[in-house]
């Protein structure tokens, strides 16, 4: 009984220590500019009409794999369009912005989470080394 007490009180403590550090990470400046930075992205025409071209031309693409293969002409032709509607999405100012930003908030996520994986012993740095035969 006395276990049982135990661990509950540990997972709602855990439950606790999870949630504050969530919504410390929601409240820090570099992920709040990214929610902003999405914001203005997404209600820029421009960039919107890029998105769902991009999107419809995407969905196309997947529909047309289902019944032929990557190397059929039309496909190719498709592809390369897509790759160059990817390459104007991305060149816009505000895709830029934003994808420079959100590289800078996962790379914060991956620190956060790399050292509470060391923290809790789920990380470690070990290398395989080859067997000699």
């Amino acid at each position: 009984m006395q276990i049982i007490l135990y661990n509950k009180f540990m997972n709602q403590k855990l439950y606790e220590l999870a949630l504050n550090v969530h919504e410390k990470i929601e409240e820090h400046s570099a992920v709040l500019l990214l929610v902003e930075y999405e914001k203005a992205m997404c209600s820029d025409g421009t960039v919107q009409a890029l998105i769902d071209e991009y999107d419809c031309l995407q969905s196309e693409i997947n529909n047309m794999l289902e019944s032929s293969t990557i190397d059929h002409p039309q496909m190719k032709d498709k592809c390369r369009v897509l790759y160059k509607l990817k390459y104007v999405l991305d060149s816009e100012p505000l895709v830029k912005r934003y994808n420079k930003q959100y590289n800078l908030v996962n790379k914060m996520y991956k620190k956060i989470t790399d050292e509470l994986l060391r923290t809790v012993g789920l990380k470690r740095d070990n290398k395989c080394l080859l067997k000699e035969e």
